[in-house]
C-alpha cells in the first residue's frame, strides 16, 4: 500500500525563529500599551517553554488566506499562552467583492495582544484588489485603519502592502489629557511566491516598518518616542515525501522615554534576529 504520509525535517535550533517569523509575517502595527508600558511580563524560560511545547503542526493562515488556527496551555499555574488566528473572506458579486473577517490573539516580546479587523475588499481588476479594514472598539480613539492593496503576477505570486494608521482618531476623540504629539503610522509589504505544478518550492518575505512616532501620555508622566522594523524570510521546500523548512525574523525597535522627574529621558532598544 502506498502511503500518502509527507515527513517534514526542521532544525531545532530554527523551530523558536520559525514561530516569530510566522508572527512577523503578519502585519505588526504601532501599539500603544506596548509603546507607552513596554513589556507586561520579563522574558523568562516560561515564555520560551510555552512557544516550544504549544508550537503548532500546522502552519498559520497567510496575510491573505483563509484558515482558522489555535493553540495554547500552561506549563504553570498563572500564565495561559494562547496564539489563535480566524480569518475568512466571505465573497459575494461573483466574488468581485468581499466582507473580511480576521481574529488574532497573540503575544511578542511587549505582552499579549488582541485584533479583531472586519473590513471590504473591492476588486479593481482580474490581477488588482484594494481592502479597507479596521479593528474597531467602542472607544473610538482606539480604532485602528488598514488600506491595503494586492496584485497577483501571472506565474501566481502576489504582492500585497498595507498603510496602518494606529489610534487614527485618538486626538480628537479621546477622553484623557494622552496626545500623539507626532502620529503613529505603520507600513507592511508582503510578497509570496506558492509552490506549483513545476515548482516544489514556496517563498514568503515580509516587513513590517513604523517611522518615527511621538505619544504624550500625560496619564503616566512621560514622552516616548518609538520607531520599529520587523521581518520575516520562510522558504519550503518539497522534494518528494520529504520537506524542508526555512525560517528567519528579525525586530529592531527603538524607544526613547522621557520622564517628568527626568530631564534627559531614558533610551532604550531592542534588537532580535532568530
Amino acid at each position: 500500500m502506498r502511503s500518502n504520509v509527507k515527513i517534514a525535517i526542521v532544525v531545532a535550533a530554527l523551530m523558536p525563529a520559525t514561530l516569530t517569523a510566522e508572527l512577523n509575517h503578519l502585519p505588526q502595527p504601532w501599539r500603544q500599551e506596548a509603546v507607552v508600558l513596554g513589556a507586561d511580563t520579563t522574558p523568562s524560560a516560561e515564555r520560551y517553554l510555552h512557544e516550544l511545547s504549544f508550537a503548532h503542526s500546522q502552519p498559520a493562515p497567510s496575510a491573505i488566506g483563509n484558515g482558522i488556527r489555535g493553540t495554547g496551555g500552561s506549563v504553570g499555574s498563572r500564565r495561559l499562552y494562547l496564539d489563535f488566528r480566524f480569518r475568512q473572506d466571505y465573497g459575494f458579486n461573483e466574488d468581485r467583492q468581499g466582507f473580511l473577517l480576521d481574529i488574532q490573539r497573540s503575544e511578542d516580546f511587549d505582552g499579549t495582544y488582541e485584533r479583531q479587523l472586519i473590513g471590504f475588499r473591492h476588486q479593481l481588476t482580474k490581477a488588482t484588489e484594494v481592502w479597507l479594514q479596521g479593528d474597531v472598539f467602542a472607544d473610538k480613539s482606539r480604532s485602528d485603519v488598514y488600506l491595503s492593496g494586492r496584485h497577483t503576477f501571472d506565474d501566481g505570486a502576489w504582492l500585497h502592502a498595507s498603510w496602518i494608521l494606529p489610534d487614527l482618531y485618538f486626538n480628537d476623540k479621546t477622553s484623557s489629557d494622552d496626545a500623539f504629539v507626532e502620529p503613529a503610522q505603520s507600513y507592511f509589504l508582503q510578497w509570496h511566491r506558492p509552490a506549483g505544478q513545476h515548482q516544489h518550492s514556496s517563498t514568503t518575505a515580509s516587513v513590517t516598518y513604523s517611522p518615527p512616532s511621538t505619544f504624550d501620555s500625560r496619564s503616566e508622566g512621560l514622552v516616548v518616542e518609538n520607531e520599529t522594523l520587523r521581518g520575516a524570510l520562510s522558504h519550503h521546500h518539497r522534494l518528494g515525501h520529504w520537506g524542508f523548512r526555512f525560517a528567519l525574523s528579525g525586530e529592531h525597535t527603538r524607544r526613547h522615554y522621557s520622564l517628568d522627574e527626568l530631564a534627559d529621558g531614558i533610551p532604550t532598544s531592542r534588537d532580535q534576529i532568530k
